[in-house]
C-alpha cells in the first residue's frame, strides 16, 4: 500500500527528490526487492551548482535497509523511501527570482532557503 508521497527540494535547479512510505494495508510482513542508487552518493552539481541530496530507505524503528537486494519487512512496519534529488547546473544566486519565487509558492523551497541558498531577499519574495 503506497500512504503517502511528498517532494522535496543554481541557476537551474537540480532535479526534486520525493519522500514515500510502503506498507501492507493488513498490516502484514511484505518482501521487497530493491536496486536503489545515489543513496550513498548524492548526484553532484555542474558549473557552480550545488550537489543534490542522497536518498535514503529506512524501516522506522528497525533501521536502514540495504539499498540493493531482497528483504522482508516486518508485520506491523513500513519503509520509507527518499528518493535522491539531482544536482543543480551553475551558480545558484544568478537564478531568475521569479523562478526561485514560483519554487517558493509551490512549497519546494522555503524563504529561509531561498535567502540562504538563492540569495533572495525578503523584499523579493
Amino acid at each position: 500500500l503506497f500512504s503517502w508521497a511528498r517532494i522535496c527540494v543554481d541557476e537551474h535547479r537540480g532535479g526534486l527528490g520525493q519522500v514515500m512510505e510502503i506498507s501492507h494495508a493488513q498490516g502484514a510482513a511484505f518482501a521487497v526487492s530493491k536496486m536503489f542508487e545515489r543513496v550513498r552518493n548524492a548526484a553532484q552539481g555542474r558549473e557552480g551548482g550545488g550537489a543534490g541530496a542522497p536518498g535514503r530507505v529506512h524501516v522506522p524503528g528497525a533501521g536502514e535497509l540495504r539499498v540493493k537486494g531482497r528483504e522482508v519487512v516486518p508485520p506491523g512496519h513500513r519503509i520509507v523511501l527518499a528518493t535522491p534529488g539531482g544536482g543543480g547546473l551553475g551558480d545558484p544566486r544568478r537564478r531568475d527570482r521569479e523562478k526561485v519565487r514560483e519554487d517558493v509558492l509551490d512549497g519546494y523551497v522555503t524563504a529561509e532557503a531561498a535567502g540562504r541558498e538563492y540569495g533572495m531577499k525578503e523584499e523579493d519574495s
